[in-house]
């Protein structure tokens, strides 16, 4: 019978394990559960177990951060010690400034943008400026400032602020100097402070009471002056007598109503009171000069003020006693007893021979205006002198040579550049004065080595101030332009000083000339410099001539200079 095949699982054979396996079986398992063992009692017992060491580590970390914090704590002990410490160092210092702040003499103060003082200035501020509230106050008000002081004032501040123009330039035309309400006299300086980034965020000015020092500065001026007036006593005393002869020229005009005389002599005063160091009598002249009439009450003022100059120092210059004598030396008196025996006429030739003075007499007081007026206006001027030691007729020339000084201020002014515009000249500008005799009549130049006339802007001014037309100007050649200089109110300068630009200085030169029956004439170059001449004729005189004198005749001996 075949056996019946019974679909289900494939059944497998069991394989025969022999007893050697089963030992080795055994053995493993053995090990396996030694080692579960190990395992249970490590993590039970914490020998090294992973528990442990996290436990370990964490108590690590704490005691490390306790370590820390103990530390720290003491560095904050310390801190604070230290602290303290600076601190009471620093009131200290502290302390001593503001004590320094507070009794200084000078004043400290910031000004902000808008011109307004910052908190903190110093005490000595209140003190000098003469008020309490100065924070947020506006400076300038402060400080004194008027008018045109104080406008000009606020627009260097903005300039300063800007930033545009050097620091130094700016700072130097600020107003320098007030009066506070109790009539001191104060100085400010200026320096700009700026921030890190560079910008300029404030002006710390120092003030100074410098009443002082401007008494000890009017002290060693008023000697100075003296000094120089000694120095010159012949030529101040001519001064002194043509002062008062000018002072009634001026009231027989200003009587007549005659303004444009009384002002001509007026700045004729000005600037011959200048020449001697006058500044008292030129700065009151310089104010006449802005009235709208100038009367005889203030031309007496004029007078009075010499009058008090010369009594308040009569025991110096011992006025009154010399004026008027003519020093004859025995030459000369021989030389009288000679002619007295041809006649009147020779004595009379003798006389006018005798009267004659050296130059110099008149023209000394030019040669201190110079380097005062050129130091003043800052720049570098040199004064050549020719023919200062010849004779002349002072009575003749004077009235000429008085009006000089016009010539002069007004090449310094503003006919010599500045040094840095001097380009392709030397850089110290020349004024020359050259006087000469041709036995005819007296020839004065004065020529400067500056900019030249701008004919062009001076017939502009002369259009602008009405005194030519169109008419006037047709057909003139450039020379004849020129001549518009001598216009009263025509000036070539930009703006009026005490110094030059009101146009009567040269208008009075011309008056004084034909006066003198002389002529004047200009030339001028631009670039170049400009020449005014002047020629004077002599007076006329009728001499005999007279038989031989010795080895020369009587008019060669007449002529001798």
């Amino acid at each position: 019978m075949k056996d019946t095949l019974v679909k289900g699982p494939l059944m497998t054979a069991p394989e025969t394990t022999t007893p050697a396996e089963l030992l080795e079986r055994a053995r493993a398992a053995e090990r396996t559960v030694e080692v579960l063992k190990r395992k249970v009692q490590e993590l039970y017992n914490g020998g090294g177990s992973i528990i442990q060491h996290g436990a370990e580590r964490a108590r690590a970390r704490e005691v490390e951060m306790r370590r820390r914090q103990e530390i720290a704590a003491l560095r904050n002990v310390e801190l604070a010690r230290y602290s303290a410490a600076l601190e009471r160092e620093v009131d200290e210092r502290t302390r001593d400034l503001q004590t320094i702040l507070d009794n200084v003499v000078f004043g400290f103060l910031i000004v902000n943008h808008d011109g307004t003082i910052r908190e903190g200035a110093t005490r000595s501020c209140a003190l000098l400026l003469g008020r309490q509230a100065l924070t947020g106050a506006v400076f300038a008000e402060a400080f004194g400032l008027v008018g045109t002081r104080r406008e000009e004032f606020g627009l260097q501040l903005e300039l300063l602020f800007e930033d545009v123009l050097p620091e130094e330039l700016v700072l130097d035309q600020l107003p320098r100097r007030s009066t506070n309400p109790r009539g001191r006299s104060l100085a400010i300086e200026g320096r700009a402070i700026r921030r890190t980034e560079g910008a300029i965020d404030g002006v710390l000015f120092t003030i100074t009471d410098v009443t002082a020092l401007e008494v000890a500065e009017r002290e060693t001026e008023h000697y100075r002056v003296l000094v120089g007036l000694l120095r010159q006593r012949e030529e101040f005393d001519a001064f002194v007598v043509d002062f008062h002869s000018l002072l009634d020229h001026a009231r027989s005009a200003a009587l007549v109503g005659d303004q444009s005389t009384v002002r001509r002599v007026v700045h004729t005063l000005k600037g011959n009171s200048a020449c001697f160091g006058l500044a008292q009598i030129a700065a009151l002249a310089h104010e006449l000069e802005d009235a709208a009439e100038i009367g005889e009450t203030a031309i007496a003022t004029l007078g009075a003020t010499l009058n008090r100059f010369l009594q308040d120092n009569a025991d110096v210059l011992q006025m009154g006693d010399e004026h008027g004598t003519l020093h004859v030396s025995g030459r000369d008196l021989l030389d009288l007893e000679t002619a007295a025996s041809y006649g009147p006429a020779a004595v009379q030739a003798w006389i006018a021979r005798t009267r004659r003075q050296p130059a110099r007499l008149m023209l000394g007081p030019l040669e201190a205006l110079v380097p005062r007026l050129a130091q003043r206006l800052g720049k570098q001027v040199e004064l050549v002198m020719e023919g200062a030691d010849l004779r002349v007729e002072l009575d003749l020339l004077r009235p000429v040579v008085r009006e000089l000084g016009h010539l002069v201020r007004n090449a310094i002014d503003h006919g010599l550049e500045p040094t840095e515009g001097r380009v392709g000249k030397p850089a110290t500008g020349t004024i020359t004065i050259r006087l000469s005799d041709d036995e005819r009549s007296y020839r004065i130049e004065v020529a400067d080595d500056g900019r030249g006339i701008d004919v062009d802007r001076l017939v502009a001014q002369a259009r602008r101030g009405g005194q030519c037309s169109e008419l006037d100007l047709e057909g003139k050649s450039r020379d004849e332009l020129l001549e518009l200089v001598f216009l009263e109110g025509v000036s070539t300068a930009e703006t009026t000083t005490d110094v030059s630009g009101r146009g009567i200085g040269m208008s009075a030169i011309l008056s004084a000339v034909h006066q003198s029956g002389g002529a004047i004439h200009i030339h001028s170059s631009l670039g170049q410099g400009t020449c005014v001449e002047i020629t004077i004729p002599h007076r006329p005189r009728e001499v005999t001539r007279p038989r031989s004198l010795g080895n020369k005749t009587f008019d060669e001996e007449l002529s001798r200079a």
